[in-house]
């Protein structure tokens, strides 16, 4: 070939050659740049993912929680937690649980975040589990019939007293009898069968019952009891954390409940559900 005309043609190939490179990268560019800007944007989307946080609990257990006529959640219990976390900026995803030993096993295997069921705070829980304030006091007295002329725990001294074995309330007892003299102790009495219907029958004088529980009894009717006294023991309700959840979610609940008490949503609540306060320790 002449060297004119190869010179030419290589001219002309390299030129075609830069042309080509210019076409690929401007292509290139036009796939590049939206797939960079739709990641950029699925990522700005994950940071402002809804929060969730899971509460196990149980359905049947009125009126702190349990199911409408129509199925659906509701109660105390419900109330305050939908209330805590549209305070904090959660979306509460519910989990159903049959017994408590079940809820906690959930929240020990990181698969709920806390526990709704007025779980009550104890020292032996304490070691295992954060917990937020407390939301709930439950108050345990002394019921006795209504024609019992008691008006104190120091009534029944020298009498009969229907208790759980290795409850708080054979604690509560053990230490009341520990400087009395036999004469005036309490004595302590183990019954199987209805604590309910022993009592009723005369077969012992009285037994400790929480204020709540007393109020379900008497609501069903076909006892004639009282509650006798100012509360022996006091039990504090509040939700369990894993000592290894995160701290954020802790301090939320508690911002949200120191709130609610302060504002009276919990008060609110407890009167729509149990007709008294129970949000207060006194």
């Amino acid at each position: 070939m002449h060297k004119k005309c190869k010179d030419a043609l290589c001219k002309g190939v390299s030129k075609m050659k830069k042309r080509l490179t210019r076409t690929a990268f401007v292509v290139l560019c036009a796939f590049t740049v939206p797939f960079l800007c739709f990641a950029g944007g699925k990522t700005e989307k994950t940071g402002t993912q809804e929060k969730v946080v899971r509460v196990i609990t149980c359905a049947g257990f009125f009126p702190h929680i349990y199911r409408d006529t129509d199925g659906n959640l509701t109660g105390f219990e419900y109330g305050i937690i939908e209330e805590i976390a549209k305070r904090s900026g959660y979306k509460v995803e519910w989990l159903i649980a049959g017994d408590v030993a079940t809820m906690f096993g959930s929240l020990d295997a990181g698969k709920a975040d806390t526990v709704a069921c007025s779980i009550n705070v104890t020292e032996a829980r304490k070691k295992t589990y954060n917990f937020t304030e407390p939301y709930l006091y439950d108050q345990i007295r002394m019921v006795a019939r209504a024609d019992d002329p008691a008006k104190s725990v120091d009534d029944f001294q020298g009498r009969k007293v229907c208790i759980e074995l290795g409850g708080i309330t054979q604690t509560f007892f053990d230490a009341y009898n520990k400087d009395l003299p036999e004469a005036k102790k309490i004595k302590t009495v183990i019954i199987e069968g209805s604590t309910l219907e022993n009592l009723k029958l005369g077969r012992y004088d009285s037994f400790p019952l929480s204020v709540l529980s007393f109020d379900r009894v008497m609501e069903r009717g076909g006892y004639d009891f009282k509650m006798v006294g100012d509360p022996i023991i006091v039990g504090a309700a509040a939700y369990p954390f894993s000592k290894t959840s995160n701290p954020e979610l802790l301090a939320a609940f508690n911002k949200a409940i120191k709130e609610m008490h302060a504002d009276g949503t919990l008060a609110a609540l407890s009167q729509q559900y149990f007709k008294r306060d129970v949000t207060k320790e006194n």
